[in-house]
């Protein structure tokens, strides 16, 4: 006579009920993963411009120079740079003017700028030539983020 013993484990099917609900768990997930990620990506690439913009400044002060940043929206790419060719007028000239640095906006979307030629020039005083913004788009253009910038004290600061 066989004896009846108590067999524990899973069936197949509990196993395959449990990875679907799993699976549907995940795939309502991966959407709002990829948004945080722009979001992340977006935060990174306003902070980098934010710390060239205030480095532009430190700078200009210290070395009693216009120093500034020019953005190229297009390419993606921003340029910090000493005004030296004709400071006055306060545009950047890619042949003329001393880069000291480039800087890349390949995790922006878009962006776009409030500025004459998208360039913020700071003056030794630390006042900027102009007021205005600089806002960028993450890829999803679902974010955004703005930097703005006041002449007549050259404060930085963001707003979402």
């Amino acid at each position: 006579m066989k004896i009846l013993r108590n067999k524990s484990g899973f069936t197949l099917i509990e196993m395959v009920i449990t990875a679907v609900v799993l699976g549907i768990i995940a795939a309502m997930a991966v959407p709002d993963f990829f948004r945080a990620m722009q979001k992340v990506k977006l935060n990174a690439a306003t902070r980098n411009i934010i710390s060239d913009l205030r480095w532009a400044r430190s700078h200009s002060i210290s070395s009693r120079t216009q120093v500034g940043l020019n953005f190229n929206f297009s390419n993606k790419t921003y340029c910090v740079f000493l005004d030296i060719d004709n400071p006055g007028s306060f545009q950047y000239s890619a042949t003329q003017d001393s880069v000291v640095k480039t800087g890349s906006l390949t995790d922006l979307g878009s962006g776009s700028s409030t500025f004459t030629s998208n360039t913020v020039i700071f003056k030794p005083d630390g006042t900027c030539n102009s007021s205005g913004q600089i806002t960028c788009y993450s890829t999803d253009s679902y974010h955004s983020k703005t930097v703005d910038i006041l002449a007549s004290t050259g404060r930085i600061k963001v707003t979402s």
